[in-house]
């Protein structure tokens, strides 16, 4: 679509993680706060497994009459999820008069993309509309661990569109799609760190299990601040003795605190210390100087070296029918919108983006959704 102020997609960590961020209100966890509509229907959900995103929100859709973004809240005209925005995508209808294109894309970088368009009226008050989309990308980038190909995909699809107008009073507008989209792993690097930055005192989690004990003074676990630390609790007290209170009392020793149960298990003695983080700091690397490096899938074979098969990524197939029926008096105008959606998607892939022939991340889902909704 055109560029638009403050609205941008981003891509998570799937293929089928697309975040809409609009006005700088990004999602985090549950359904999109901005919806999307298909003629007027709601297909905004729920993506199982990451975090704000919708398995269904970015169909390969063809054939646009026309692209409608309301910002701001819009709940009372949309829906619960348009909490920052709605953007509702309105598919053309049947022509009067028979006609249709057919588009072919090519490319030196291997990206293959067929399109193609048919509209024709059966009798006056009755016409039909097909699409059809075949797309094969190789992707541009190569896993540099393997040497195969990374963030490519292919996939088809089509829909049929009938309307029927048998007056000027009354409408029917049936729709139904399905696509099957194969993607692969999307490429990603990892950037090492080459520093550390501080976190605010307020984000420790040592605070949240400063615990007295039992019988102790009122004061016996008053958070002090001893310079980078900045948390009692996260001190090793048997290591520490002269640590004092604020009010300059002494540490009862012995305070429950889970993170220094874990420091003294793990044997890092001293300072348990989770106010640096690790950073990136400088500018980033172009793409020559990042490696895409993935592990092949070990979890489907024996083979622990390189000959091991690549990981599947994503599989998509999603069926969507609609019908949107219009009764236009004088007065106003009366709109019943059916909406049916069935998708399956399973996702494969490796997660963590540092090829280790012996420890890796996966990310490993299958799931099924199903929606119908009437208006």
């Amino acid at each position: 679509m055109p560029a638009t102020p403050s609205l941008s997609f981003d891509l998570g960590i799937a293929p089928y993680d697309t975040r809409v961020v609009i006005r700088g209100l990004p999602p985090t966890r549950g359904r999109p706060n901005v919806a999307t509509l298909i003629d007027g229907i709601d297909i905004s959900s729920e993506a199982i497994g990451v975090a704000g995103g919708s398995l269904l929100i970015n169909p390969r859709l063809v054939d646009i009459e026309r692209i409608e973004i309301v910002k701001g809240p819009q709940s009372a005209l949309y829906g619960r999820s348009a909490f920052a925005a709605a953007i509702s995508y309105i598919t053309a209808d049947p022509g009067r008069e028979l006609g249709g294109n057919l588009s072919v894309d090519l490319n030196h970088e291997d990206q293959k993309e067929v399109k193609a368009r048919l509209s024709m009226p059966f009798t006056n008050t009755l016409g039909i509309r097909l699409n059809g989309y075949y797309f094969d990308d190789a992707g541009f980038y190569r896993n540099s661990i393997t040497g195969e190909d990374v963030g490519g995909g292919d996939g088809l699809g089509g829909s049929l569109t009938l309307k029927w107008q048998p007056n000027d009073t009354y409408s029917l507008k049936f729709r139904t799609e399905y696509s099957d989209d194969n993607f692969d792993q999307p490429a990603q690097a990892a950037v090492p760190f080459n520093g550390t930055s501080m976190v605010p005192s307020a984000a420790s989690s040592c605070r949240t299990y400063a615990i007295a004990n039992p019988g102790s003074a009122p004061n016996a676990a008053q958070l002090v601040n001893t310079g980078p630390i900045l948390d009692a609790s996260c001190v090793n007290l048997d290591a520490n003795p002269n640590l004092r209170t604020a009010s300059g009392a002494p540490i009862v020793a012995g305070v429950f605190n889970p993170a220094r149960i874990l420091e003294n298990a793990t044997g890092n003695l001293g300072v348990y210390d989770d106010m640096t983080v690790s950073s990136y700091r400088g500018v980033l690397p172009d793409d020559d100087g990042l490696f895409v490096a993935y592990n092949p899938d070990y979890t489907r074979s024996t083979d622990n070296g390189l000959t091991a098969p690549k990981f599947s990524g994503t599989d998509r197939q999603v069926i969507r029918r609609s019908a949107v029926q219009g009764l236009d008096f004088r007065f106003g105008t009366v709109t019943a919108l059916t909406g049916y959606t069935l998708a399956k998607v399973s996702t494969s892939q490796d997660f963590d983006k540092i090829a280790n022939l012996t420890i890796q991340q996966n990310l490993k889902t299958d799931g099924t959704t199903e929606q119908f909704s009437q208006e």
